[in-house]
């Protein structure tokens, strides 16, 4: 496979997961969201994308602290 097919297949990758853990930051499912957003960072890293959805992965994350300090 060549280079330029591997970066379409990971962007592809980072566009999906970012799309379904946007989905789930909608439906308020953290978890979810900060699961996914982990997976899209790990695929964006490979094009240029990963700090993007690591700084989503961080919200997530204390957006979830928040939520078990209330509770």
């Amino acid at each position: 496979m060549s280079l330029l097919l591997q970066r379409v297949e990971c962007m592809k990758e980072y566009s999906r997961l970012a799309g379904l853990a946007e989905e789930s930051e909608l439906r308020g499912e953290w978890r979810q969201a900060a699961v996914l957003w982990e997976r899209a960072a790990e695929a964006g890293r490979q094009v240029n994308h990963g700090d993007k959805a690591i700084a989503r992965l961080a919200t997530c994350r204390s957006i979830i602290d928040n939520q078990e300090n209330d509770d």
